[in-house]
């Protein structure tokens, strides 16, 4: 009987985004509940309909819970900005994007930077990233972005459909090593 009260929901929600499974059907199309919902737990961006979808809500549920960017549409797991966004909670995210963010270098080197192993990417994005380290002659970062560069001596990648194994022999010297070598 209280999951038919609005205001009963939209208190519940907003403590715990998962007590929207339990709303009245209808309720579920009541954007202040869906939105609390997706700001208290990031995941229930699945449960939108897709009436209520929009960049907004979309930017909410990233921002609250990276993972959340596999239940999107796929117009938002192309845009940078959303992925972008998904990525400062859940690194990981990069292997949901797609379009024009499943290759956007900036976003697989920022991945790659914050620690996701590269083997855990799909064999496209591991190949597209390992192309791109190599065509940037071994140096990924300027030394505007990092106090040091890392320089990656051979980039090999291996890999079947779905996963791909990249071995890395990486040397990590700081900025002032590198002015030193010449």
């Amino acid at each position: 009987r209280f999951w038919y009260d609005p205001d009963v929901v939209l208190a519940a929600v907003q403590q715990n985004g998962l007590a929207l499974k339990h709303a009245r059907s209808d309720l579920l199309h009541n954007r202040d509940i869906v939105l609390a919902a997706v700001k208290s737990n990031g995941k229930m961006f699945q449960m939108v309909p897709p009436t209520l979808v929009d960049r907004s809500l979309a930017l909410t549920a990233v921002g609250q819970s990276g993972g959340a960017l596999h239940y999107l549409p796929d117009e938002f797991r192309s845009d940078p900005e959303v992925v972008k966004v998904a990525m400062k909670t859940f690194p990981k995210a990069i292997i949901h994007a797609l379009g024009e963010a499943r290759f956007n270098k900036e976003l697989l080197f920022s991945a790659w930077r914050s620690g996701v192993d590269i083997k855990s990417l799909p064999l496209d994005q591991a190949e597209y990233l390992g192309e791109a380290m190599r065509s940037s002659g071994g140096h990924l970062f300027s030394k505007e972005q990092e106090r040091e560069e890392v320089l990656l001596h051979p980039l090999s990648i291996e890999g079947s459909n779905d996963n791909a194994v990249v071995m890395l022999d990486e040397l990590t010297l700081n900025s002032e090593d590198n002015n030193n070598m010449v």
